[in-house]
């Protein structure tokens, strides 16, 4: 028995695909479809000042030029998440499907610190600043009670 069988139909398919991915390149302006006649570019909502993704004709001036090595991460996670509102809703065979293509490639690619070394620079930095090196040393520090 298959289970959510064509779900993923409308990427795996090769004659759907060019329509629903966008491959990014650093550089390349963010345009997409089979005859390349689609393009994305950012919009504000009034309401809540939110930015989001729209698809515009390639040819619209507002079409982005994909920087995969910009610091801010707000553009790429706005493309990470492009695509995700897929769904079929089973009790009443409907189907939402976002005009906005899955982004494919290197969506970003900075250098920056990773998990790890940010961690052992807090903790450096806490050992540096402390009085106490030692737990004896620590415990001296403490209010004392005698009996």
């Amino acid at each position: 028995m298959i289970f959510n069988n064509g779900t993923h139909e409308w990427i795996a398919n090769r004659e759907q695909r060019a329509e629903h991915s966008i491959i990014l390149k650093h550089g390349e302006k963010m345009i997409f479809g089979a005859d390349k006649d689609k393009g994305l570019a950012v919009e504000i909502d009034p309401q809540t000042f939110v930015p989001k993704m729209i698809v515009v004709p390639a040819d619209d001036p507002r079409v982005l030029v994909h920087d995969a090595h910009q610091q801010d991460p707000t553009l790429h996670r706005l493309l990470a998440l492009m695509g995700q509102e897929r769904f079929v809703d089973v009790s009443h065979q409907q189907s939402a499907v976002s005009d906005l293509p899955v982004a494919l490639g290197v969506i970003r690619s900075v250098e920056a610190e990773t998990y790890d070394e940010a961690v052992n620079r807090q903790i450096n930095d806490v050992r540096e600043k402390s009085k106490a090196h030692t737990f004896d040393e620590l415990t001296q520090t403490l209010e004392h009670w005698q009996m």
